[in-house]
């Protein structure tokens, strides 16, 4: 009788590896949001405050990371089997950098709105709406078209992506480092409301 067998990626360290890649521009965003906003809160209260808004901005940035990884994971189940897991890693992984730096850059204009580009963008939103989201969504589809000829059409720009997303994944261990540290201050924090 043939052993059943199971699909190359429903293992721990894949879904770990996928984690790692999603963590890293969620974390760098919420550390950005963060170091602005922490000078603020100290200033508006105290120090400790703007610990603790830190320590819940962490756990947020965790959990998110999670969700979105589970999503990332689940649909690169949906590639080809005949893949490497490091292939698909790559090919989902770069995706989904692609859609959160795009993200991140629409957030970046509301953040910063006296920046002269931030001014051009909203202009952009308010006269040609139709137009500027027919940009970006072109942008970001031929950002995306572009990593995956790269990744699997040739062995340099596969061999780039490994290498980017290695330093990526490594980062991201610094920054769990971070997220226990929050996990720690949030819980610090709502056993001294308790005592």
């Amino acid at each position: 009788m043939a052993e059943k067998q199971t699909h190359p990626r429903l293992n721990f360290r894949y879904f770990f590896n996928t984690f790692l890649i999603c963590a890293f521009p969620l974390h760098l965003w919420a550390l950005l949001m963060v170091f602005n906003d922490l000078e603020f809160i100290a200033e508006r209260t105290d120090m400790w405050d703007a610990v603790g808004y830190a320590g819940y901005a962490l756990l947020f940035v965790l959990v998110e990371s999670l969700l979105l990884a589970a999503i990332v994971w689940g649909a690169s189940l949906l590639l080809p089997r005949s893949w490497s897991n490091s292939r698909t890693l790559l090919v989902s992984g770069s995706v989904f950098i692609i859609l959160a730096g795009a993200s991140i850059v629409d957030m970046a204009f509301f953040v910063f709105p006296e920046a002269r580009i931030s001014r051009q963008y909203f202009y952009g939103l308010e006269n040609f709406t139709t137009l500027t989201y027919g940009l970006i969504f072109g942008a970001v589809l031929l950002a995306a078209a572009l990593a995956i000829f790269l990744i699997l059409r040739t062995k340099w720009g596969e061999k780039a992506f490994r290498e980017v997303f290695d330093r990526m994944m490594l980062l991201s261990y610094f920054y769990l480092v971070l997220d226990a540290a929050g996990i720690v201050i949030v819980l610090l924090r709502n056993l001294s409301e308790k005592l």
